[in-house]
């Protein structure tokens, strides 16, 4: 087989890759969430990616409570901070550290797509209940899980015999804005268009 016959078939993959994949990146959206308002200036912030699986206009997530296992899941990643303050100390989680133990983990998530506020609208909220080297932290944030569009930050819950009330809270809503894709959108069309050369010199070569 000549060196053009050989590189035909591999331009075609190339771009058929390049193609693939900039379709599976167009689905999946990524966000970044901040949160203010917390004593002494401490703040959350934090970020996630995900596929509205059965376009109804937001992204889901919720943890089974009783096995701890993902229920329903439209996050492809997600990961939360907090800057830390005299009240609760700092402390930064992913979704690998929700999905390593066997307590409730991310319990649920609820974004409404294309808001600029998370927790703002009655069917937006984000509950965890997270243990880390032997510290649990606990957040809570929108109308839908706290019935307040504000949050609150807590830490070694597990000790409290009463509710929860908080050990330090914000009035304020999580801000999110959309992660521009530039990067990534020019690798893809960089491999596509690559692909697509490679090919047509091929075909003219014949």
């Amino acid at each position: 087989m000549s060196i053009e016959n050989r590189a035909l078939p591999y331009a075609i993959c190339l771009t058929a890759a390049g193609l693939v994949s900039a379709l599976s990146a167009s689905a999946t959206t990524h966000y970044r969430f901040t949160q203010d308002g917390y004593s002494e200036g401490a703040f959350i912030s934090g970020a996630f990616s995900g596929i509205d699986v059965n376009s109804d206009g937001r992204l889901y997530y919720a943890t089974d409570l009783g096995s701890g296992e993902t229920a329903y899941g439209e996050l492809t990643d997600f990961s939360i901070s907090f800057s830390g303050n005299s009240l609760v100390p700092a402390f930064s989680l992913s979704l690998k550290h929700f999905n390593s133990q066997q307590l409730y983990g991310l319990n649920v998530f609820s974004y409404e797509l294309g808001g600029r506020w998370l927790g703002d609208d009655f069917s937006e909220g984000i509950e965890m209940l997270v243990q880390h080297l032997g510290v649990e932290y606990f957040y809570s944030t929108g109308l839908w899980v706290r019935n307040d569009p504000g949050g609150w930050v807590d830490y070694d819950v597990l000790d409290f015999s009463g509710p929860l009330s908080g050990a330090d809270s914000s009035p304020n809503a999580a801000r999110v804005t959309v992660v521009p894709e530039g990067g990534a959108t020019l690798t893809l069309f960089a491999l596509t268009f690559g692909g697509m050369l490679v090919g047509s010199s091929v075909v003219r070569r014949e």
